[in-house]
């Protein structure tokens, strides 16, 4: 399935395709990818998800953001998740500045997904990201509604907790690590 959707006035142009593979009525395969072309940026984002036959699966995530400026940012993150719900993922976060200054991340996930069959629990993952320069961690749990919490941690102790707005807070991180003047 093909979704298009264009905004001349704004310059925006993004694709949505969405392909599923099912087997004996199951889903074995889902990929979904995003491609958005705006005025300052392009975007690219590929998320293949494999069902296996115990029931667990394996989820990668790929995204490349590449602004006008040279600056880019590139993640990738593998998932597995058992059919229990309880997984664990890893990953990288490399973001290049217009100058082409490198900072790379890698990424840890715990998660957890409790509300298997029963709608009254939520599901949750937690990211971890470690600055190698600073050692300082930066845990930020998001919940299925959308809402995420965010735990600083310097020398082994929590300093800060917030709320966060992960798509909003994911954007401005990597408009300020590259030096983008204007966010869409």
């Amino acid at each position: 399935t093909k979704v298009h959707f264009e905004n001349t006035r704004l310059g925006i142009t993004r694709d949505n395709i969405v392909s599923i593979t099912t087997k004996d009525g199951k889903v074995v395969n889902s990929t979904h990818s995003l491609n958005v072309k705006a005025k300052n940026y392009t975007k690219v984002v590929t998320r293949v998800m494999s069902v296996n036959e115990d029931g667990s699966r394996d989820v990668v995530f790929d995204s490349t953001t590449t602004w006008t400026d040279g600056g880019k940012k590139e993640v990738h993150r593998t998932k597995e998740i058992g059919a229990d719900g309880k997984g664990a993922g890893t990953g990288t976060i490399k973001i290049t500045n217009k100058a082409g200054e490198v900072k790379e991340f890698k990424t840890n996930s715990d998660i957890t997904v409790t509300n298997m069959g029963k709608p009254e629990e939520k599901a949750q993952e937690a990211t971890t990201a470690i600055d190698p320069t600073t050692n300082v961690e930066v845990k930020v749990t998001e919940q299925e509604d959308g809402n995420a919490t965010a735990e600083v941690k310097e020398e082994g102790k929590v300093t800060e907790t917030a709320p966060v707005n992960v798509e909003q807070a994911v954007e401005l991180s990597a408009n300020s690590e590259i030096g983008a003047t204007t966010a869409v």
